[in-house]
């Protein structure tokens, strides 16, 4: 079987979550019976002991944009993507929402360009920081001197983005 990037992004996001999530909602009152359609996230078509209330604060379907960079000497193209990934126990119950930031540049070989993945300590210290401070394709310029409590945030095309070498793939567990 063959992975191709983003099912490389989905299978480490999943066995990673899995290992770190275990039975975080161990403690949920066992939830009505939902139908999920094939083809939908974590669905397919069958029944899973999931409840009307988990269901009303699912997330948002994912949502993919194209950009084009303009950076000294080079021009990036690629697909930026905000998803999120459910994850189920062995009875079919959601357990957690993996939520990610994916970048891949567009016009490489997807099966074997590689990809990159960024966890930083949470809650409080998102991978936010990491990629907006450091390997995504924007930056956040901080400047303590300059900052007050309405200052604008305002991103600029970082010149050092990982992007160039690597797809990226910034998680927030």
């Amino acid at each position: 079987m063959k992975l191709t990037a983003p099912g490389l992004t989905s299978l480490a996001l999943i066995l990673f979550a899995s290992g770190a999530m275990g039975s975080a909602w161990a403690n949920n009152p066992s939830p009505a019976q939902v139908t999920i359609p094939a083809g939908q996230k974590g669905g397919g078509g069958q029944n899973l002991g999931m409840s009307s209330l988990s269901e009303q604060h699912r997330l948002p379907p994912d949502s993919s944009t194209r950009h084009t960079l303009e950076l000294p000497g080079r021009t990036l193209s690629f697909v930026a993507t905000a998803g999120s990934i459910r994850l189920f126990d062995d009875k079919g119950e959601p357990q957690a929402d993996i939520v990610y930031t994916s970048y891949q540049l567009e016009g490489t070989d997807l099966g074997t360009r590689p990809v990159t993945f960024f966890f930083n300590g949470g809650p409080g210290s998102s991978s936010a920081w990491l990629q907006l401070g450091n390997a995504g394709p924007w930056r956040l310029p901080i400047n303590a001197d300059e900052v007050t409590p309405s200052t604008f945030p305002q991103v600029s095309p970082n010149a050092e983005t990982w992007l160039d070498f690597t797809d990226l793939c910034f998680s927030i567990l």
